[in-house]
């Protein structure tokens, strides 16, 4: 059984309190907190975040928006959540 011991363990959803493990979809916040595939924010979420960011940096709304635009092509919807495995 995995619990906060196992030596996969990464934290806690920022969301849900969920346990999170190596592996499991998810979306990681680049200063820190991490959340669950369900409490994950959507695209479109991001995509205002980075819009009203003052200090999000030229290559950080670039990488971005060519990974938007990847998703969109391939069918996804702005209102996917955006995960990857953690």
């Amino acid at each position: 059984m995995r619990n906060e011991d196992h030596e996969d363990f990464l934290g806690h959803c920022e969301g849900c309190n969920a346990l999170l493990f190596l592996g499991d979809q998810g979306f990681a916040y680049d200063d820190g907190p991490i959340c669950c595939a369900e409490c994950a924010p959507t695209w479109a979420e991001i995509a205002e975040n980075i819009e009203n960011g003052d200090n999000v940096e030229l290559e950080s709304r670039r990488l971005f928006s060519n990974a938007l635009a990847a998703h969109l092509t391939a069918g996804g919807s702005l209102n996917d959540r955006r995960t990857w495995k953690l």
